[in-house]
């Protein structure tokens, strides 16, 4: 801060001050003027509401648009909307914004390539956070300057509105002009700016003259995308065929005479599932297009979990698990008197799995007690989804599930049954992962943390030929943080040796 400023803020008791905030797009370039004047006591603030004006500009039209044609994919705009408006955070690309809710691949890439036509139609207008309505390198910031405008620049003379009550005037942003195909627009109060400054003319007029209509492209774009309006759905709990037997079987199993005790609670069907043991979905009554509800259960009876823990498939079934894209992972223990491990090894692990993977451990006497479990717990799926408006959403862009949201985002079931095939070609970080984890003492997660920061196992390597000596080798991974815990000593030490030593 100039010697100037600091010289009137000391003065603050004996003169008024002016404080005007300009908050840029980049947060590293936020800058803050003090004017002083010896005038009476006036306040003048300018800030800006929205980090991303054009990505709303652009997601608000496409909504209004796909409303005036009642096409579902304005669910889609609407979700993403919300979540970008309410991102304190500036984005230079379409990708960035992936890791807010409701934005999928192919949104991102739509907003990609509205970005690369705007910026080619416009000489001096960058990327998204640069879009500044006020510069501030048009400001006088002479403390005797009673015109904070540049009068040289034509295209930098804000009008001030300064506030002489308890509220300042509303200016609508130049950003909330909206083009021929989105002058329906529902509240445009929502994007208006809180004080202040008004906009440049002519940068206003680039801004709307260069928005232009692509709600037929984005139709294109995101044809894979269906939405299920409430109401419109059955919940249908999916058994693997693993669990049943052959259908003569499945005439005596006991499980499923249970289900079918009280079939009017619950809807079940077999089917063959890739990864786990029970899934629900919801399918359109309309179409038959199935989303998979965010909740997998993987049963096991106590002498199969003892048997999975001796021959390695425990963490192999944990690891496919975690990657199946399903928010909520249960692990159901069913009670069976015959089991290889003592009963408190077997317990150990289901903590372990809790505590380190995450899942979630629920244990049952028998047959009879999970049939009931599964019964209340699709009762209670009904309830909650009923009044919710679902839509089909990538796996790799599904956003954590809002039991307060009438929105949900979801997966397709074909996505989840195909992504989830055992033997489908893994990338060289899945398989890494799984190299890891038959480490003792290494769960998936910690496996995971590992493959962040060294994705293949070549990597790793290198990173240890580029240390200095053996225990700096000994202590590469120690400190990498899994959760709210450091990996440790032990460990690292280990996958140390495993990688250097040749008779490990």
């Amino acid at each position: 801060m100039s010697s100037v400023a600091n010289q009137n803020l000391s003065k603050c008791y004996n003169t008024t001050v002016i404080h005007i905030y300009i908050f840029g797009w980049n947060l590293e370039s936020l800058t803050v003027f003090f004017i002083s004047m010896d005038q009476n006591r006036r306040r003048i603030t300018v800030k800006y509401k929205s980090a991303n004006p054009l990505f709303e500009q652009w997601l608000h039209e496409w909504k209004v648009d796909a409303e005036a044609k009642d096409s579902k994919l304005k669910y889609t705009y609407k979700l993403a909307l919300n979540s970008i408006r309410q991102c304190p955070i500036p984005f230079n690309s379409g990708k960035e914004c992936k890791i807010l809710k409701g934005f999928g691949t192919k949104l991102c890439q739509m907003l990609d390539n509205k970005l690369k036509r705007h910026k080619e139609n416009s000489d001096d207008m960058g990327t998204n956070d640069k879009n500044t309505d006020i510069k501030a390198t048009n400001l006088n910031s002479s403390p005797a300057s009673a015109n904070i405008s540049n009068e040289n620049d034509p295209q930098a003379k804000p009008k001030i509105s300064r506030k002489n009550g308890s509220k300042a005037k509303k200016i609508p942003s130049p950003l909330q002009k909206q083009t021929s195909s989105s002058s329906s627009m529902e509240d445009t109060s929502e994007n208006s700016q809180e004080i202040k400054g008004n906009a440049t003319k002519g940068k206003s007029r680039k801004i709307t003259k260069h928005v232009s209509n692509t709600s037929e492209e984005s139709t294109q774009n995101v044809q894979d995308f269906f939405v299920i309006e409430p109401g419109n759905f059955d919940i249908i709990l999916y058994i693997d065929t693993a669990e049943t037997g052959n259908h003569s079987q499945r005439k005596t199993d006991h499980f499923l005479k249970q289900l079918d005790k009280q079939s009017g609670a619950c809807q079940y069907e077999i089917k063959k599932l890739n990864v786990g043991d029970y899934v629900w979905i919801c399918r359109d009554k309309t179409s038959k297009k199935e989303l998979v509800l965010p909740y997998i259960f993987e049963r096991k009876r106590l002498d199969d979990f003892s048997r999975s823990i001796t021959d390695g498939r425990y963490k192999e079934q944990k690891f496919r698990l975690k990657k199946c894209g399903i928010e909520n992972i249960y692990y159901l223990l069913e009670n069976y008197s015959h089991h290889t491990l003592p009963l408190t090894t077997l317990q150990q692990a289901a903590f372990n799995t809790a505590i380190h993977d995450g899942f979630k451990i629920k244990m049952t006497s028998g047959p009879t007690h999970t049939a009931t479990l599964l019964l209340n717990f699709s009762v209670l799926l009904k309830r909650i989804f009923e009044k919710k408006t679902l839509f089909r959403c990538e796996k790799e862009s599904i956003a954590p599930l809002d039991l307060n949201d009438d929105v949900a985002s979801l997966m397709s079931f074909t996505d989840f049954n195909k992504s989830s095939i055992k033997n489908r070609p893994m990338m060289v970080t899945d398989l890494f992962i799984k190299m890891l984890i038959q480490i003792r003492g290494m769960s998936v997660a910690k496996a995971v943390s590992i493959t962040e920061f060294y994705p293949t196992p070549m990597l790793l390597r290198k990173a240890y030929e580029d240390c200095v000596d053996e225990a700096s080798k000994e202590k590469l991974l120690e400190g990498i943080m899994c959760g709210n815990r450091k990996l440790g000593s032990t460990l690292s030490t280990t996958v140390h040796q495993l990688f250097n030593f040749t008779n490990y």
